[in-house]
């Protein structure tokens, strides 16, 4: 089992705008980096695209709560067995806490592999959403 949490990222704006965002799939294309997904469609509670090189995912809301987490899951052809979760507090009006943990159900060797990449994939996550406006 691989598990990575981010680090606690500050966000300068209020957890409701923030949850309404994240909380919303359409509005994830944003957070795509470029060139990197075709064909994506999407709801507010799930998403399905064509990742380059690695063929078509999904993704959906299994859970939430507002304006402190949104858990969301694999689903799709190829569902991988992981969970994703957005916890957001706010400390102040436009000062709100975000932590991203990720929980995949990966053999010995691939949660070697994936380690590393995934946990750098929180923090640049985590770095892009601290400088995000959010509108």
């Amino acid at each position: 089992m691989l598990i990575s949490e981010s680090r606690i990222g500050s966000l300068k704006h209020p957890g409701k705008k923030i949850y309404d965002f994240l909380g919303d799939f359409r509005n994830f294309e944003k957070l795509l980096p470029e060139n990197s997904v075709n064909e994506w469609e999407a709801d507010a509670n799930s998403c399905r695209f064509q990742i380059k090189g690695l063929g078509k995912a999904g993704m959906k809301v299994v859970q939430k709560e507002p304006e402190k987490l949104i858990k969301i899951t694999g689903d799709g052809p190829h569902n991988i067995d992981f969970f994703l979760w957005i916890q957001l507090k706010e400390k102040a009006e436009n000062d709100t806490r975000i932590k991203l943990t990720l929980k995949a159900g990966l053999n010995r060797m691939m949660q070697v592999m994936a380690q590393k990449p995934v946990d750098q994939f929180l923090e640049l996550m985590v770095d892009y959403l601290e400088k995000m406006d959010f509108e």
